[in-house]
């Protein structure tokens, strides 16, 4: 587990460095059930897209990508203010805030944050089938989960973070390259997917919390050895620390009571 961070300032300096990783956040004895709960008791649908992008795996190997996979997947949102802070949440997205928000929660307070149902940016669930053979070692669509746009409006805090459910294959993958260096250098896709260069590469495991700047360009990878990969996903914003640094408060304890003494002897 990662240190934990003491102050906001630490978390971002830690997480432009590359994905913290919290293993076991839920207790295993209610594990099952939350995963069983969410398989269950929430809407699935098909994606809006064919795949995890707008882009179908026939349309990336016509442009030359040699890296990418897509196929579809299933998807379940439970919150969405992708459009600003001024969203109104729906009964709809009441319904199973609580059951999706908790794993996020409970791993924000093991590095000393929070966060709010108003600094909540997004929930969504992904459901992914098994692939062929021939997507071996290939990833999904790169992207980052925010944009420049939406980066101006929610400011540099903020975050993604990837809750897997299952142990299963289909490894998240993490670049070094910037999302946006497409638009500002006029780099045709093709050539910016297939020189992509892999920052990390980290494998579901049940319980698993991975968090990461929402502009970090990333990508899923469809499952091949095991039936299904589940996760889910939160853009969020930490809301502040839990408690001070202990180490600080006691140095600021020590100043006070020096300058009693001195107040004491005038």
């Amino acid at each position: 587990m990662d240190d934990i961070f003491l102050t906001l300032d630490d978390y971002l300096k830690r997480i432009k460095k590359g994905p913290i990783i919290l293993d076991n956040i839920i207790p295993n004895n209610i594990l099952d059930t939350y995963v069983t709960a969410t398989q269950t008791q929430v809407s699935w649908a098909l994606s809006d897209f064919n795949g995890t992008s707008p882009f179908t795996d026939e349309f990336l190997r016509e442009i030359g990508s040699k890296r990418t996979y897509e196929q579809f997947q299933f998807v379940s949102t439970c919150l969405n203010q992708t459009n600003g802070p001024q969203y109104t949440f729906s009964a709809q997205d009441m319904e199973n805030y609580h059951l999706w928000s908790l794993p996020l929660t409970l791993g924000l307070l093991k590095i000393n944050l929070s966060t709010s149902i108003k600094h909540i940016i997004r929930i969504k669930a992904n459901f992914q089938t098994r692939a062929p053979k021939i997507s071996k070692d290939k990833f999904n669509f790169p992207h980052c989960d925010l944009d420049q746009s939406h980066k101006d409006v929610f400011g540099p805090f903020a975050s993604t973070a990837i809750l897997y459910l299952n142990d299963c294959d289909g490894d998240t993958y993490f670049f070094k390259e910037n999302a946006y260096e497409i638009s500002d250098k006029s780099i045709p896709y093709e050539d910016w997917l297939n020189s992509l260069t892999i920052l990390k590469q980290i494998s579901p495991k049940q319980g698993r919390l991975v968090i990461f700047p929402s502009g970090m360009v990333h990508a899923g990878s469809h499952p091949i050895e095991n039936d299904y990969r589940m996760v889910v996903n939160f853009n969020f914003i930490p809301k502040g620390c839990v408690f001070s640094n202990a180490k600080d408060y006691y140095e600021q304890i020590n100043k006070e009571e020096e300058w009693k003494k001195i107040i004491q002897k005038q």
